[in-house]
């Protein structure tokens, strides 16, 4: 996909060279859609470092129209909510089929000898950039220079630009290779809602990590809490043994504490505090100090 933005060559990566395709630089139309909740934002993050994030325009799925619509409206006709109101007719058409199948099996266009630009009837001219483009260009360059690189999800933001501006003046009639000003400026204003788009869903999927984690901490405090309460209740089951088995009338406390295993001398205190309250046991010292309990 990373290929595909720049228009590189794609194919051959199967083990099997018998089912590889490769499809030559600049031999291709494409346009990648990926529908994502906020929740799977992580999967954009984690490609900031090797540009996959940055290749990408985002748009949010809601729509500001709909809240103005009432809930019993009639549908409204299709051909009225049309996102893309352009000629697609004007593009050039593709090679036909016959020199793009030659073109595949080559691999390239130095191999197809008849199937080369210059053979066809697409004409290849360089799209120029307005001057504001380039100053603004070369005004990045200096900033990313002096940052040392800077914010990484904005890197290829003005290639991209430049695609979108070009773009943009394709879709115009008649057809020119000279970009305009006016394409520029509309392409750094879809730039702009995009990084907004990719921000609110960045900060929604951080909210809902931290919510997430918040959540589970919480689960975590409960079933420690269940833990201690199961053990407490253990601890006073055996106090009662302990107390019900002995020949003496009554037990030290230290007596208690040997008979208990590590994770129920922990709840020791609470246990006899709670047995005490209700009122199974009694407490009372010695004459030489310590502590001595008995059934009630």
């Amino acid at each position: 996909m990373l290929s595909l933005f720049s228009g590189q060559q794609i194919g051959d990566y199967t083990k099997n060279k018998e089912l590889s395709v490769t499809i030559p630089e600049h031999g291709y139309r494409t346009a990648v859609v990926i529908s994502a909740q906020p929740s799977m934002m992580g999967m954009f993050e984690v490609g900031v470092g090797v540009g996959f994030q940055q290749r990408f325009l985002y748009v949010s799925a809601y729509s500001d129209r709909l809240n103005v619509r009432a809930l019993d409206e009639d549908p409204v006709a299709l051909s009225s909510l049309t996102r893309f109101p352009y000629d697609t007719g004007l593009l050039p058409v593709d090679y036909p089929i016959e020199q793009m199948n030659r073109l595949y099996e080559c691999g390239s266009y130095a191999k197809a000898n008849d199937s080369t630009p210059d053979s066809s009837h697409l004409e290849k001219r360089p799209m120029r950039l307005p001057p504001i483009a380039i100053a603004e260009m070369r005004a990045d360059k200096i900033r990313v220079n002096r940052e040392h690189g800077g914010d990484p999800r904005r890197a290829h933001g003005m290639f991209l630009r430049a695609k979108l501006s070009a773009a943009f003046r394709l879709l115009e009639d008649p057809l020119s290779s000279e970009i305009m000003q006016e394409d520029w400026e509309l392409a750094g204003m879809m730039m702009r809602y995009s990084r907004r788009c990719y921000e609110e869903n960045l900060q929604e999927y951080r909210n809902e990590n931290l919510k997430r984690r918040a959540d589970y901490k919480e689960e975590d405090e409960l079933v420690r809490e269940q833990v201690d309460m199961r053990s407490q209740l253990a601890t006073e089951e055996r106090i009662m043994e302990v107390l019900s088995n002995s020949p003496k009338p009554s037990v030290s406390k230290g007596e208690l504490t040997r008979s208990l295993s590590k994770r129920q001398k922990a709840s020791l205190d609470a246990a006899l505090e709670n047995l005490m309250a209700s009122g199974k046991i009694k407490h009372r010292k010695g004459m030489k100090g310590g502590h001595w309990y008995s059934l009630a």
